[in-house]
């Protein structure tokens, strides 16, 4: 099992500036202002792996005390890395390592994507997450103009055991005014039968 190491303050800007705007597109990426603020109050971090000294992948969390839910807010795995195993093995560790009931993992609904490319690879994505242990849940979560599905990866407790919808929006909650919140995010029921095309 590889080894996941925690970083700062001033790490964590850095990946952000050099990987996440890479990895993720704007829509779905928090300012780095509102990232600061969170790991200043404590509700956030982000952990890597390292291989020879070189950044293989990375994963940003948020906690938030009495939510059951870790919400897995960025994780990636660095372009040279991929399709090795990195991604697997990075999440297995990350599970053994959190404390709290599950991962609570955002991936975009394959229904909203605009070209069957786009279809493929949200798919792929998904299939990817539960290959790796997650549950996909029939929690629909629509946030800042992005339709995700919601996926459990259980640490402690299985997805019919937890309150998916209920810990995402106590998350996004400690991240930004209620007044925000309720106007740009809600949750609902989504048919995930054909999700993957079968």
């Amino acid at each position: 099992m590889r080894e996941l190491e925690p970083v700062g303050k001033q790490e964590l800007a850095d990946i952000y500036r050099e990987h996440v705007v890479r990895d993720f597109p704007r829509n779905e990426r928090r300012p780095l202002a509102q990232i600061g603020e969170l790991y200043r109050r404590g509700l956030y971090s982000c952990l890597v792996l390292r291989e020879d000294g070189v950044l293989r992948a990375y994963a940003c969390l948020i906690q938030v005390p009495e939510v059951g839910g870790v919400l897995l807010d960025y994780f990636a795995v660095v372009p040279e890395g991929r399709g090795a195993g990195v991604g697997s093995s990075f999440l297995e560790s990350l599970r053994q390592r959190c404390d709290c009931a599950g991962i609570i993992i955002e991936s975009e609904m394959p229904a909203g994507a605009k070209s069957d490319e786009e279809t493929a690879v949200r798919r792929r994505r998904i299939s990817f997450y539960q290959r790796a242990g997650a549950e996909l849940s029939p929690v629909g979560w629509h946030a800042f103009g992005v339709d995700y599905n919601l996926l459990w990866l259980p640490v402690r407790k299985a997805l019919a055991n937890s309150d998916i919808a209920g810990d995402i929006q106590s998350i996004y909650s400690a991240t930004a005014p209620d007044f925000v919140i309720k106007k740009l995010t809600h949750t609902s029921m989504t048919d995930i039968s054909g999700i993957l095309g079968q």
